[in-house]
């Protein structure tokens, strides 16, 4: 019995461990955006380590992040999968483009690369304006 309780603590632990917080999801998007002032920075002084760089730290952030849990489901239902639909669609976009914007800038395209680097920002706000709570 007292074996039992222990695994259902130790189990408990586990999954409450594992739930993707709110203090996660800003924590995630504070690194969003450093890496993405890293991959601007590189644009600036002509560095593909510091954009590769960024690029990286980018898409393991990205797919990481997951949509607030809320009340909203109550109100309309569904919203909460469409949240988390909409959101692994854009960190695999953002993905694609980041590989994309590397691989134009190694290959002396930066103009198409800074055009990539544009299309992830306005995905990054597009993300923001439907999911944001007002």
């Amino acid at each position: 019995m007292k074996k039992a309780l222990i695994a259902l603590f130790a189990m408990g632990t586990l999954l409450s461990a594992a739930e993707y917080s709110k203090e996660d999801r800003i924590k995630d998007m504070q690194q969003m955006e450093i890496d993405m002032a890293l991959i601007q920075k590189g644009f600036l002084y002509n560095d593909v380590n510091m954009i590769t760089q960024g690029a990286n730290n980018l898409k393991n952030t990205v797919s990481k992040v997951e949509p607030p849990k809320g009340d909203m489901d109550k109100l309309a239902p569904g919203f909460s999968s469409y949240k988390y639909k909409f959101g692994q669609k854009d960190a695999a976009k953002i993905a694609k483009l980041t590989d994309r914007m590397v691989e134009n800038f190694k290959i002396k395209r930066p103009n198409q690369a800074t055009r990539e680097y544009n299309t992830i920002l306005k995905d990054c706000m597009a993300c923001h304006v439907k999911l944001r709570k007002k």
